[in-house]
């Protein structure tokens, strides 16, 4: 009951994580770019994105759309490898292998709105910002905060990459840190967002935001890119909610499969208790006959019973939880937000088996309060 209770309470607790954006009614679409005439010819990539975007956001119910190539929880735990080295222009330099890293996202213009994010300075990309005009960047609040906190971001430069492949960009606007996967993840300091296509990306995935039901976007969207290229399927769509529930999964399933378990020991446990109690009840029929013909009454004998079940339920207690308190310790890895020794979780633990043992003591001891005494006293 206490594991049960625990892996509950860390489970809510990383449902409740503030996660900096919306995905509610988002749906996702992946699309991979793996056709020859892709692969040999970025003018035909960037028209294929392009096209997409400017159809998508035309379709009945579409409020926004936009494209990027990691959108948060999508991949579960799935590294993207992006941890790239950067620096601020103007700042000491601290060398290779000892810069800041960050995690480095391309987005189309439109994505923060698609996901509810809020710009907090600056602006979002502009449509006519290409390859050939000034490479920009949107950066995270926690990233301004730590290198630029006593002046304005917007317009300072940041150089981006390994050493000697370095690239600069012009700092364009700034946003709240996001949450891109489970908290026991690995999560980066800094984020930066970068225009898609001032990359060379072929897989992205297009986010639609809706006012209704993302899931009557489905078809439309399928019929939308067959229009565009017949030969590209679609391998994954989904609205964003469901990839977010796979990525806990895990935790979801295992406070589930606990929880019944111990549920059926919880059951098992009073089921026990009952037969031992109505047993001895059986057992002590004449001594419970002979009190009542001197003189006990009801509660007499309902306080007998009862007593001799909790004092068997008490000792249980005690083993259990400090059983309970050094298995916990094994479970420390398992939990988020709750520790191993968290008293809530004891408490509803120890409050569960209480009520179930009170309840299969009630049972016994209310059939030894009808018992008639002459009947008992002539076995």
């Amino acid at each position: 009951m206490i594991s049960a209770s625990l892996l509950a309470r860390s489970f809510l607790a990383t449902q409740n994580l503030p996660l900096g954006f919306d995905p509610n009614n988002t749906l996702s679409v992946e699309l991979v770019l793996k056709a020859r005439k892709y692969l040999s010819d970025d003018t035909q990539t960037t028209l294929f994105w392009k096209t997409v975007l400017e159809k998508a956001r035309l379709l009945p119910g579409v409020n926004a759309a936009a494209l990027n190539d990691f959108p948060p929880f999508y991949f579960g735990d799935l590294d993207w490898g992006a941890a790239t080295p950067f620096s601020v222009v103007g700042q000491p330099d601290l060398g290779p292998g000892h810069e800041p890293k960050l995690d480095s996202h391309t987005i189309s213009s439109g994505y923060f709105q698609s996901l509810r994010i809020p710009l907090l300075q600056g602006r979002d990309f502009a449509a006519e910002e290409n390859p050939n005009h000034e490479k920009v960047v949107i950066i995270d609040e926690a990233l301004a905060e730590s290198y630029l906190p006593k002046e304005s971001p917007i317009g300072r430069q940041v150089a981006i990459g390994d050493a000697g492949h370095r690239n600069i960009y012009t700092v364009i606007g700034i946003v709240p840190h996001l949450r891109y996967n489970r908290p026991d993840y690995p999560q980066r300091a800094f984020q930066a967002y970068f225009l898609y296509t001032q990359n060379d990306g072929r897989d992205e995935v297009l986010l639609l935001r809706t006012g209704g039901n993302p899931a009557s976007l489905i078809t439309p969207i399928r019929k939308l890119i067959g229009s565009i290229d017949p030969n590209l399927p679609v391998t994954r769509i989904e609205p964003l909610n469901d990839a977010i529930a796979k990525v806990y999964a895990p935790e979801r399933i295992a406070s589930y499969v606990t929880c019944l378990f111990s549920g059926a020991a919880l059951f098992l446990c009073a089921v026990g208790l009952y037969g031992v109690l109505a047993y001895a009840v059986a057992q002590r029929t004449r001594e419970i006959g002979i009190r009542i013909t001197v003189g006990a009454c009801s509660a007499n004998i309902l306080q007998l019973v009862v007593l001799q079940g909790l004092k068997l339920t008490g000792i249980g207690l005690i083993i259990g939880v400090v059983a309970a308190l050094a298995l916990a310790r094994l479970m420390s890895r398992m939990l988020y937000g709750v520790s191993a020794d968290d008293p809530i979780s004891l408490l509803v633990g120890i409050l569960m088996l209480s009520v179930a043992a009170l309840l299969a003591c009630l049972l016994p001891a209310l059939r030894a309060t009808r018992i008639d005494p002459i009947a008992a006293l002539r076995e």
